[in-house]
């Protein structure tokens, strides 16, 4: 008994249904995807390493208007999902 949950145990930890899957897209001012990055990891400490840094990224978009120099920034913040 105690070697068949030994096996169930290591067959959990080796498989990839033990990972936590976690996305990064960051998309332009009319949606469409710009950035996408996926990190799969059986670790917590990675993952929150992981969704920091795709918190503080965000996408940046200058438009520059006509005749003069006057120039507006849109920020859009990326997502975790």
């Amino acid at each position: 008994m105690k070697k068949i949950s030994l096996l169930l145990i290591i067959i959990c930890i080796s498989s990839s249904s033990c990972k936590k899957k976690t996305s990064c897209t960051c998309k332009d001012t009319t949606g469409k995807i710009v950035y996408n990055e996926v990190n799969e990891t059986r670790s917590k400490l990675e993952k929150q390493h992981f969704e920091t840094k795709c918190l503080e990224k965000e996408s940046t978009y200058y438009t520059v208007g006509s005749g003069s120099v006057a120039t507006t920034q849109t920020t859009v913040p990326c997502e975790i999902s």
